[in-house]
């Protein structure tokens, strides 16, 4: 007969390896998973098109009020130079330079609102670029650091395996398939303790005559309300 003590400690090998898996399948997450390097990437494009678009537009702009410049300078020269008497004429090219002193202003302004776009840009690019810096480095670091853990969980997942299997052979098969059902069935958890009169697994306090049958050790046991195997240490 199997005793609830194997099943116990093949249970705890099983523990072992499941929780060196789940690290396993952590980690490998973890060294996969570039988002937050991508998104920093796609945010520093997207940064820089539109750094790129203002720059240009500035550009655009400020040549822009250069011609204005230039065209208020004629007309102020018209007007100022004397050669000019018509006093119709006069007026008339005085109103054209203040209309063009006005598009001047109004450039300037969009000018002056663009230069701190820009800058304010340009700052948030730094600062993000700096981050992905950052990152990758830190990626590098992870790479080694965690590509160490995972042959460390490698190996240590091939111990366990082959004490499991030496284990297992151990256990008369009928009761490994219970124990194999009850583990699938009960989150990996086929075997609860009994602890101060209580089952482990589900914290219900087991009836007197249950409680002497799992203290004989003479059988094997269920929970009557969780339906796992008692064992008592």
């Amino acid at each position: 007969m199997t005793s609830a003590k194997q099943l116990f400690d093949l249970q705890q090998l099983d523990l072992m390896l499941n929780e060196c898996r789940s690290r396993i399948d952590s980690v490998e997450s973890h060294l996969n998973d570039r988002s937050h390097v991508d998104n920093l990437e796609f945010e520093i494009a997207c940064l820089t098109e539109s750094l790129d678009e203002l720059r240009t537009n500035y550009a655009e702009q400020d040549i822009h009020n250069q011609k204005i410049q230039e065209k208020l300078q004629e007309e102020e020269t018209k007007l100022y130079s004397g050669a000019i008497k018509n006093l119709r004429e006069l007026e008339a090219i005085g109103k054209e330079a203040e209309a063009l002193k006005e598009q001047s202003q109004a450039v300037d302004e969009r000018l002056m609102e663009d230069m701190e776009s820009i800058e304010a840009l340009q700052s948030k690019l730094l600062s993000l670029e700096g981050e992905l810096g950052d990152s990758e480095k830190q990626r590098q670091i992870d790479q080694v650091e965690l590509g160490e853990e995972l042959s460390q969980l490698a190996r240590r997942v091939k111990e366990l395996e082959s004490q499991r299997k030496s284990m297992a052979s151990t256990i008369q098969p009928a009761d490994l398939n219970r124990y194999e059902h009850l583990r699938s069935a009960k989150g990996g958890q086929a075997i609860a303790k009994v602890e101060r009169g209580l089952c482990r697994g589900c914290l219900m306090a087991l009836p007197t005559h249950q409680l002497q049958r799992v203290r004989s050790g003479r059988e094997t046991v269920l929970c009557s309300s969780c339906g796992r195997i008692l064992f008592v240490s």
